[in-house]
């Protein structure tokens, strides 16, 4: 089954809830990503789930590893969410 991430916000950090910031700070620490109150960060909820996906913003990800890190959990971007973050993010 593939799942589809819809984007839920982006916004400065210090702005993402409290709910969210769980999952930034999750996957901060996966990433080994120093995240700062004034960081942008895009937020992706896998649909029919209680995840979310953070983006990090500030670390330029190119739209293709944002994809590809998805892929690993069998999930993909919906169209509007892509478009998106094509506004914030490299395409290559």
């Amino acid at each position: 089954m593939t799942f589809i991430a819809k984007l839920v916000t982006v916004s400065k950090f210090k702005n993402i809830t409290d709910k969210l910031r769980s999952f930034v700070y999750f996957q901060s620490e996966l990433e080994n990503v120093t995240v700062k109150d004034g960081d942008k960060v895009a937020v992706l909820q896998i649909e029919s789930t209680e995840s979310y996906f953070p983006v990090f913003i500030e670390e330029k990800p190119s739209i293709k590893q944002i994809e590809s890190k998805l892929a690993q959990q069998d999930t993909k971007l919906n169209a509007e969410a892509r478009r998106i973050l094509l506004e914030y993010l490299p395409e290559k």
